[in-house]
């Protein structure tokens, strides 16, 4: 007896994997075994540890503390377990749960545990080696294919990108939550990047889409999304799965820059000094989208067009071929010359990229001569029934510069017969009446009344263009008169000779 009280050891047994390892401290013997070891790669696993008292004393608050050092077990539940006392020839049983991560690959591996306890209040503390084998290798039950036609992309543009999730496991899976994560900062994700599906049968698939933008600085070659994949089974363990996606890039697209094009829709219009009008301008875009476009008109320097309204338009965003009109009010001067008066419009613009661009035209007023004609005297001339005789008149040039091979000519008489119905008149100036004559037979049926000749008066402007101008000639036919005439026998000059016998 005294020879056992002398003996300083504890046998210490881990029973792993059917096999019972000693371990000498001070008395009592402890053995610690662990059962159910055998795992599953990405699955919950629980196991069971045995503390066997197998010595002559009791302990006192046993501590035990599983840790795990080893990449993908991690413990779950039973990390830290506290009893009160393990009487001799007494045991304790606990079930720390592992997550064994769906990467582990098949093999044996060694988590530590520690025990602390007391015997006669003295501490001890060892740590015992739990050896746990993974198995089982871990089994997929998702399944993500690209659709083929929503797997090539160009440079610079964005599409659908379209996948199908497949259940390819032999049970039913629940609360699917798919996550997508872009790879590479030469792409974005801009659709939905986290779709959930709430249960999904084995056999069974979903399609889901997204949107992807590709950048212009993306070069040609393949390129990849991740989706990491969280699912329940029907044990209730939760599993992630990650899967790559890919795609490709197989073209470049030529980023095009937006043209706009202006229009001066008034280029034909007749502008006279004095008048208010409105300055009329197309916009037109062709190439690429222009967005936040502005428009200024910015006015001669000569002070002879006068904004009435705003010259500064916000016209907004014109896609590839759209168009627009703006008007801006102006008055022309009194005094202003005939001629072009250069204006110009700048256009403000931003493009796809966030670029801004300007666009400058000049747009031209075409200032056109104030020119009215009328006759100096509009009384009208008098032509007597069946006779022959001349319109005699004088043309008056209303306006502000001189014209140039001025001709008349009678468009429309009506009943009265025109013989020489046109004159050229050469130049005329303002204010300057210039005489012309027509000759003109009035045949007897006409009737009495006043008739309008319709004129015309052609000339050649300040741009050298030929004018037309129509003004009206007024005649009065009146009736003819009759000349009493008077004989050299007649008269009291007749009653002498005739008395006196002279012939």
């Amino acid at each position: 007896m005294k020879t056992n009280r002398t003996i300083l050891s504890i046998l210490l047994l881990c029973m792993i994997a059917g096999q019972v390892i000693p371990v000498f401290s001070v008395t009592p013997r402890l053995e610690v075994s662990a059962n159910n070891v055998y795992l599953k790669a990405g699955k919950i696993n629980p196991i069971t540890i045995v503390l066997n008292n197998t010595g002559d004393f009791d302990l006192q608050e046993i501590e035990a503390i599983l840790v795990s050092s080893i990449p993908g077990i991690s413990v779950l539940t039973n990390v830290h377990k506290v009893w009160d006392t393990i009487s001799n020839d007494d045991n304790l049983t606990y079930e720390p749960v592992l997550y064994v991560d769906q990467s582990v690959n098949m093999g044996t591996y060694t988590l530590q545990l520690q025990l602390n306890y007391l015997r006669s209040a003295r501490l001890t503390t060892i740590t015992v080696p739990i050896s746990v084998i993974v198995s089982e290798a871990f089994q997929p039950s998702i399944k993500i294919i690209v659709n083929p036609e929503t797997q090539k992309f160009k440079s610079n543009y964005g599409g659908s990108f379209s996948i199908t999730v497949e259940n390819i496991g032999d049970s039913m899976i629940k609360d699917v939550d798919i996550v997508l994560t872009q790879t590479s900062t030469l792409f974005v994700i801009t659709g939905s990047q986290l779709y959930q599906i709430k249960e999904l049968a084995a056999g069974k698939n979903q399609g889901l889409s997204t949107s992807i933008k590709i950048l212009e600085s993306a070069q040609l070659g393949p390129y990849t999304i991740t989706a990491t994949v969280y699912y329940s089974d029907i044990d209730g363990n939760r599993l992630k799965q990650v899967i790559t996606l890919p795609f490709e890039i197989t073209s470049y697209e030529i980023v095009k820059s937006p043209i706009l094009v202006v229009k001066n829709l008034n280029a034909t219009s007749s502008i006279t000094p004095g008048v208010r009008f409105k300055q009329v301008i197309r916009v037109e875009c062709s190439e690429a989208s222009a967005y936040n476009i502005k428009a200024q008109l910015s006015l001669d320097g000569k002070g002879q067009l006068t904004p009435m309204g705003p010259t500064t338009i916000a016209i907004g965003d014109l896609q590839v071929n759209g168009f627009t009109q703006i008007a801006v009010e102006l008055q022309l001067d009194g005094s202003a010359l005939p001629g072009p008066i250069p204006t110009t419009l700048t256009l403000r613009y931003v493009d796809s990229k966030g670029i801004q661009g300007t666009a400058t035209e000049t747009i031209t007023v075409n200032v056109d001569p104030l020119i009215n004609f009328r006759l100096l005297d509009e009384n009208p001339i008098s032509l007597q029934q069946g006779k022959t005789g001349k319109l005699e008149a004088d043309l008056l040039l209303i306006g502000t510069t001189r014209v140039e091979f001025v001709s008349l000519n009678i468009e429309d008489s009506g009943p009265i017969l025109i013989t020489s119905g046109s004159e050229y008149l050469g130049a005329v100036d303002p204010d300057s009446p210039v005489p012309f004559t027509i000759s003109a037979n009035v045949p007897s049926s006409t009737g009495l009344g006043v008739y309008r000749l319709q004129t015309k008066i052609t000339y050649l402007d300040n741009r050298n263009n030929f004018q037309e101008r129509f003004i009206e000639i007024p005649v009065k036919i009146v009736e003819a008169t009759i000349q009493q005439t008077t004989s050299s026998d007649g008269g009291i000059w007749g009653w002498i000779k005739a008395l006196l016998g002279w012939k």
